[in-house]
């Protein structure tokens, strides 16, 4: 009886190393497949409309100068909001737009950032970080955004 719990035992062992091993190939073949992307701020802020820019909570891929173009007619109807972006011109032969835009806020002090882009096998994943005030605020109806470029891509883009 003791025999045979024994070789189980060792039997056990073997397999566990082996699993370890597989798990260590698997781990080292995502860490060579998954990696953080670059991108350009291209504005961020409050839209002040009150919701009159017809926005709602969303995450826009923008992959052409027309769907370009009509965002900005969106962002610019209460509030010139595009006058303050960073990069105004965007070759869309070679760039992707993402555009991230909170709900409607009945105060101040709420923002919205992407703060990671992780490229894997067959898709971006675009990590978002949504943040409230602390402390008192203005009362003041706002709508966050951030708004991004990226190298073109034909991945699918998921949004966290």
């Amino acid at each position: 009886m003791n025999k045979v719990l024994n070789t189980l035992i060792g039997l056990l062992f073997l397999v566990s190393c082996g699993v370890s091993k597989d798990t260590d190939a698997v781990i080292e073949n995502v860490q060579e497949t998954v990696k953080s992307i670059s991108f350009e701020l291209v504005g961020k802020g409050n839209l002040g409309g009150a919701g009159e820019e017809g926005i709602f909570e969303s995450n826009v891929i923008v992959q052409t100068r027309a769907e370009w173009d009509a965002l900005i007619s969106k962002m610019d109807a209460t509030n010139i909001e595009s006058k303050h972006f960073e990069i105004q011109d965007i070759d869309f032969g070679s760039s992707t737009v993402l555009a991230c835009f909170d709900k409607v806020q009945g105060t101040g002090g709420h923002s919205i950032k992407i703060y990671e882009i992780i490229e894997g096998h067959q898709e971006l994943s675009v990590h978002i970080k949504k943040s409230a005030p602390n402390e008192m605020a203005t009362s003041v109806m706002t709508q966050p955004y951030y708004i991004v470029v990226i190298d073109k891509t034909t991945k699918k883009i998921v949004f966290n």
